[in-house]
């Protein structure tokens, strides 16, 4: 895929699990910024989301975990919307409940916090190292990384 075909607002949250708490028929939800302890409604392609956030540059080449997951959604939201409808989960085969399992999962390792969590523990260890009078550089195993490097990171795995 060409670098101008990838979505370039990517969700985290995929926007079908956000449907189900819009208001009324609406797109709209209503959002709290834990940041600015504020409330407010908008619409579903403008939270849980991210410029680029499955785009990593190669070399010269752009590649996107964006597509992949997309196929994971389509999987995941006709289980979910299976399970929705009978009010049940003894309605899903044992196919589908190995599919919901890796979506489920999925969802657990793409979001933002999950980054952000790998990114802290490795700035602590390497503050402990240093305090140790170790040169994280040269840590055996250890390497210092980067946003770009937990970006890379968390879309290899």
């Amino acid at each position: 895929m060409t670098k101008s075909t990838f979505p370039k607002n990517q969700h985290y949250v995929p926007q079908f699990l956000l449907r189900n708490f819009c208001v009324d028929d609406t797109e709209q939800i209503f959002v709290f910024d834990k940041k600015t302890k504020k409330a407010f409604k908008t619409h579903i392609r403008n939270i849980a989301a991210e410029k680029g956030f499955y785009d990593i540059n190669f070399s010269e080449n752009k590649v996107s975990a964006e597509l992949g997951l997309g196929e994971l959604e389509k999987l995941g939201s006709k289980i979910l919307q299976k399970i929705i409808d009978s009010s049940s989960l003894s309605n899903i085969s044992g196919n589908e409940r190995i599919q919901l399992s890796y979506f489920i999962a999925a969802q657990f390792l793409r979001v933002k916090q999950q980054r952000l969590t790998v990114l802290h523990l490795n700035d602590s260890i390497e503050k402990k190292l240093g305090e140790m009078g170790f040169d994280p550089n040269n840590v055996d195993g250890f390497k210092p990384i980067n946003e770009e490097d937990v970006k890379r990171m968390s879309i290899a795995d």
